[in-house]
């Protein structure tokens, strides 16, 4: 739960625009500075916060032009005094030949970067703003709040796994395997885990809800592996175009969420499937 006294603070004053249905909460947005906290914000963005004066952040519909079946809702969260933009997606789309739909809770972060460019005015956003000092307080209250996947989803990201590294040019797996488990975010659907006897961060990735097992049967959770020693470059613009790679920056945050914050676990192989009778023995 949110730290309701805290946010009692976080007073807000809606400017520019009339408040609509997809207009985001104030716990909302505490979920998300909690994330960026976490995952991207350094020594140098919370000194820009001016302690007793106001955080405005300002958002806006981003909505594409969607197919009929498709209703998914798109957000850009501009946040000037950290010098950061986020883009969030609110799934909501029929996927007719299973007869279902997949759904978000709420809005989930797809990106966040820091930025420089900024519009020369914020007409068609929507502002908040929100008591700095409550903010930051807030934020140093839940630095070390954890919460991490349950036994069901472990289980879903081992499989997702093993299907990945089918092939021969998977790592060689022999013996116990540690891994160290990140914990959730309420406001994104990737999670994180160093893979410490490889040397890899995995990253899994859903469009759905990572714990909502209800689309598990019809969603297959995607998988990114990055080898450390290979993966890693200090910027973006060396590999311009690529996704197959992490900065070291990242790595180190990945890295720090994963091995300080995270769940660590010692994970036995599977033992190969004894041939059929009449079967040779691989």
């Amino acid at each position: 739960m949110i730290a309701r006294s805290l946010l009692l603070g976080l007073t807000s004053l809606v400017l520019a625009l009339p408040l609509r249905a997809e207009s985001l909460s104030f716990d909302y947005l505490a979920l998300v500075m909690q994330h960026l906290y976490r995952w991207h914000l350094d020594e140098t963005a919370l000194i820009q916060v001016e302690p007793t004066g106001t955080l405005s952040m300002y958002h806006r519909d981003t909505t594409p032009a969607l197919d009929d079946t498709d209703r998914s809702a798109y957000r850009e969260l501009l946040i000037p005094a950290i010098r950061y933009r986020v883009q969030l997606k609110k799934a909501d789309y029929d996927v007719p030949e299973l007869g279902i739909t997949i759904t978000n809770k709420d809005y989930r972060i797809i990106k966040a970067e820091r930025v420089d460019d900024w519009p020369d005015d914020f007409a068609g956003y929507e502002r908040v703003d929100l008591d700095a000092k409550a903010m930051m307080e807030y934020l140093f209250s839940v630095r070390n709040q954890r919460t991490y996947p349950d036994e069901a989803l472990i289980t879903r990201m081992r499989s997702a796994l093993r299907d990945h590294l089918a092939g021969p040019s998977s790592p060689p797996i022999e013996g116990p395997q540690t891994v160290y488990i990140a914990p959730l975010s309420r406001v994104s659907n990737n999670l994180w885990v160093y893979w410490e006897n490889a040397g890899r961060l995995i990253r899994y990735s859903s469009d759905t809800d990572l714990d909502t097992e209800a689309f598990w049967a019809y969603e297959k959770l995607g998988v990114r592996v990055y080898d450390l020693s290979t993966d890693v470059v200090i910027s973006f613009a060396e590999t311009a175009g690529s996704n197959a790679f992490v900065t070291r920056d990242w790595a180190a945050r990945a890295l720090f969420n994963c091995v300080v914050f995270g769940k660590r676990l010692v994970l036995t192989p599977r033992a190969p499937a004894a041939p059929a009778a009449g079967e040779a023995a691989p």
